[in-house]
């Protein structure tokens, strides 16, 4: 019984866009979708929810979310700012590294410590790949226009 109720809160609380991860990549994805996972994560009050909610920012490879996936590194569960922090790493933005950072130092929780980490290599290792993807784009474009004069 508890387990149909349990069920019911979270179908309830999700609403109808609760999907897979997986499958979420595969929606076009617009403004209000974002807004709506946005929002989930700054004011529902189940944990489940607002963790489910950082996952779907993540997957949803939009950096307007990035704003709230940072307050959410101050959510008063662990879990959730877990999740934030892998979703900001899988965003690979920049302006996240600093709260990481932060996230790091003022946590007691390891497991928080290790995916803030995470999500610091994570982006660094993105920014280090456009850095050489930019050079060879660079040196080709040197290449072909010496060989065309």
């Amino acid at each position: 019984m508890i387990r149909i109720f349990l069920s019911a809160v979270l179908f309830f609380s999700f609403g109808a866009l609760a999907v897979d991860a997986q499958s979420t990549s595969s929606l076009p994805v617009n403004q209000e979708h974002i807004q709506y996972w946005m929002k989930t994560l700054e004011t529902n009050p189940l944990i489940i929810v607002r963790k489910q909610a950082a996952r779907h920012l993540g997957a949803l490879q939009s950096n307007i979310a990035v704003p709230s996936l940072i307050k959410g590194l101050s959510d008063a569960n662990d879990d959730v700012r877990i999740q934030c922090a892998y979703s900001l790493g899988r965003l690979g933005d920049t302006s996240s590294l600093k709260p990481l950072y932060e996230l790091i130092e003022k946590s007691s929780n390891t497991q928080v410590k290790s995916s803030a980490r995470n999500a610091i290599d994570k982006i660094n290792a993105h920014e280090d790949f456009m850095k050489q993807r930019k050079q060879k784009l660079k040196e080709q474009q040197e290449k072909n226009s010496a060989a065309s004069n």
